[in-house]
């Protein structure tokens, strides 16, 4: 996963200004993210990328229980669905690439 590099200005100790000369640095991956399911049981993935540089990167969806159920899984780019894969099996393979400061959510629904 790509890295970052943020830094900010720390307080002065009587906290009544930032003092320039003290700055903290910060070493974090480009893209940030987490899942969740959600009531109707469908799981999603919620990926942003939190710099200002295009990131591609290999992606392994696990399996959380039925490890014979399929997923029609959407991927929603910027608030655009597109449907990505039917009938997928879990765990799966998937490779996202990303604009700079941009938000992909992968839906899965498990298919009836």
């Amino acid at each position: 996963m790509p890295q970052i590099t943020a830094s900010y200005l720390r307080q002065t100790p009587d906290c009544d200004h930032l003092d320039p000369a003290k700055r903290h640095v910060v070493v974090d991956d480009a893209v940030q993210h987490s899942s969740w399911r959600g009531p109707d049981d469908a799981l999603g993935h919620i990926f942003t990328n939190v710099s200002e540089e295009p990131v591609a990167f290999d992606v392994t969806f696990a399996s959380y229980d039925d490890q014979s159920a399929r997923y029609d899984v959407d991927r929603v780019v910027d608030g655009v669905r597109e449907p990505w894969l039917r009938e997928a099996a879990l765990p799966l393979q998937g490779r996202l690439q990303m604009e700079p400061l941009s938000v992909t959510l992968v839906e899965m629904r498990k298919r009836a």
